[in-house]
């Protein structure tokens, strides 16, 4: 009894991110290239997330890109990842997020929260 509680309370949890639309502010960016050391960078893009739509828009000033993604939950942990284009982000416990970006060789680290999206 005491498992399937528990399990049904994990399962809850892991849920939480998607429940609602979220948008994704990050407040440290690292960008890795080639035969260097990683260095901040300079964040100029959010992201917001839709786990039940299964889709995952990065945005900037002159708009968003919008992609479907393919969504999975393990226990407090929700996974977006865009097949195909080096992109993934992972939300956990009070919407921490890691979101990570391949360009080229260059590899974008963006750590933040996300929180529901505002309505309209």
């Amino acid at each position: 009894m005491k498992i399937a509680l528990l399990a049904a309370v994990t399962a809850s949890l892991s849920n939480v991110a998607q429940a609602e639309p979220l948008t994704c502010h990050w407040a440290n960016k690292q960008q890795c290239d080639p035969n260097s050391a990683c260095r901040p960078s300079v964040n100029k893009v959010w992201a917001t997330v839709d786990a039940t739509a299964k889709r995952y828009q990065r945005c900037d000033s002159k708009g968003c890109d919008s992609y479907d993604a393919e969504v999975s939950a393990s226990g407090v942990y929700t996974t977006f990842d865009l097949p195909g284009r080096g992109v993934f982000m992972k939300i956990g416990p009070e919407g921490a997020a890691t979101e990570v970006v391949s360009l080229g060789n260059s590899v974008l680290v963006s750590q933040g929260t996300c929180r529901p999206t505002p309505s309209n």
